[in-house]
């Protein structure tokens, strides 16, 4: 092809099928009486617009539920691949040096999680309980700090039958 048929060569198969403007289609002409290759192609071009057109292809009556079918069939191959590719993805990982050291440092993680979880509670010492109840029971609990180091304490049963022979003087 000679580079001034170029700007012939795209139009040809419009000429052929008459497709093109009156003024077009004359340039075409005057070109194919001087340019022997466009001449060639035009006859090929003629040659392939004899040819009967193909037939027109029907599908099968069975066509839309096997489509449908082979269609739902490759969704579910693909969400499974994807999933098996997941889940191999996430065991190499987990199986490579730096999984294993994530995994253990979870794993530690949540073993001192649960033990401190699980700790008991600090238990007050038996005596201070003791001291507690008694003193929760007598009205002198309100003054504890002021007669805690008193040496009144040491004569309770004193204070005790005081305090009944003052309740029978009133009653």
């Amino acid at each position: 092809m000679k580079l001034k048929c170029i700007k012939y060569h795209r139009d040809l198969a419009a000429y052929v099928d008459a497709e093109l403007p009156p003024d077009k289609a004359a340039r075409i002409e005057r070109h194919l009486r001087t340019c022997d290759c466009c001449s060639a192609d035009v006859r090929a071009l003629r040659q392939l617009s004899r040819l009967a057109p193909p037939a027109e292809i029907e599908p099968s009556a069975d066509f839309e539920r096997v489509f449908w079918t082979k269609l739902a069939q490759a969704r579910q191959e693909k969400a499974t691949s994807a999933l098996s590719q997941a889940f191999f993805s996430a065991k190499s990982f987990f199986t490579s040096p730096a999984g294993l050291s994530l995994s253990a440092g979870l794993a530690m993680g949540i073993f001192i999680v649960s033990l401190y979880l699980m700790r008991p509670g600090a238990p007050a010492s038996l005596p201070q309980q003791q001291e507690l109840m008694a003193a929760a029971e007598l009205d002198l609990y309100a003054n504890f700090e002021i007669i805690q180091n008193s040496e009144a304490l040491e004569n309770f049963e004193l204070i005790e039958i005081l305090d009944e022979l003052q309740q029978d003087e009133q009653g």
